[in-house]
């Protein structure tokens, strides 16, 4: 009986002292906020308060005090960034005089963020130059943006995990250096309309396979030259390839309509252009690269000399 008369007293007494603390250490008064697409500003009135910082307690509208975030600050205000749009949040600030001088928590209740601004359509074109640089066109279908936030990584990676390149809004191109060949990649791609705001587009993803080792030349074409059907005629023959690939050199063959390129009349050239004359209007060019280990591409064509 006793023990139980003195256990009632302690509980008691750390009530009180609780309750003292609580009313000694003063709440902030007239909480007020503004707020952004992804930020919330929170101030308040801590004039009659003798703390010497408080702590905010904050989370999604309606969680348990205790378990959201906190943070604390000696300024009578508070900026929230990185926040979720439209997303409403509850807050609880607390005034800290002294190690064992809280206040009670003052509440601000359901503040909202506005809707995002940033509700243009990012577009993106992949491509490649060359042979371990990844090319991507840039376009966001509502006016200007502060930046590009490109994340990529081989296929199937998590977002979050991937590699993040940003490029400069004004920018509408951006260069993925560092390639490995004939491997699949892919890329979340998200326009950032406001730096201040953090507001961001939805992502757009795009998956791209990059070129292999030694890639066949594209893009072949022939201009007459000299001559006429009728005579010998000279073409100037052109084909595109790509920097850093690892061509030796090319080979073009030259059949009449038909014709197997592997049985035709062959020439090599290191460059990516050659004259050819002596042969007939309706012939059939093909080309293909000859590569560095030893190994030739498929052929590319027929393109008929006309």
């Amino acid at each position: 009986m006793k023990k139980a008369i003195i256990l009632a007293f302690i509980s008691i007494f750390i009530l009180s002292c609780s309750k003292d603390s609580e009313e000694s250490c003063g709440q902030v008064t007239e909480l007020n906020y503004s707020v952004g697409s992804s930020r919330i500003q929170i101030y308040f009135d801590s004039y009659n308060v003798s703390a010497n910082s408080f702590e905010i307690e904050y989370g999604l509208a309606g969680f348990s005090q205790g378990s959201g975030s906190k943070v604390t600050t000696s300024n009578n205000n508070y900026e929230f960034e990185n926040l979720e749009n439209a997303t409403s949040y509850d807050f609880y600030v607390t005034s800290i005089c002294s190690t064992t001088e809280r206040s009670k928590a003052a509440k601000l209740l359901s503040v909202t963020t506005n809707p995002s601004t940033c509700t243009g359509t990012v577009s993106a074109e992949i491509s490649q130059g060359g042979l371990d640089v990844i090319d991507i066109d840039l376009d966001y279908s509502e006016g200007s943006i502060d930046s590009w936030i490109i994340e990529y990584g081989t296929q199937g990676f998590t977002l979050g995990t991937g590699t993040v390149k940003v490029v400069n809004g004004y920018d509408s191109y951006a260069n993925i250096e560092n390639i490995i060949p004939e491997t699949t990649y892919d890329f979340y791609i998200r326009a950032l309309c406001s730096d201040y705001e953090t507001d961001y587009s939805q992502y757009t993803f795009k998956q791209y396979t990059s070129l292999p080792y030694c890639p066949e030349p594209y893009n072949l074409r022939a201009n007459y030259y000299a001559g006429s059907c009728s005579n010998l005629i000279q073409y100037a023959c052109f084909w595109d390839y790509y920097y850093n690939a690892n061509v030796l050199n090319y080979t073009m063959s030259i059949t009449s309509p038909g014709g197997n390129p592997d049985n035709g009349t062959w020439l090599n050239t290191t460059e990516t252009s050659s004259l050819i004359q002596g042969y007939i209007c309706g012939d059939y060019l093909y080309v293909r690269a000859n590569c560095l280990d030893g190994s030739s591409t498929d052929w590319v064509g027929p393109y008929a000399l006309n």
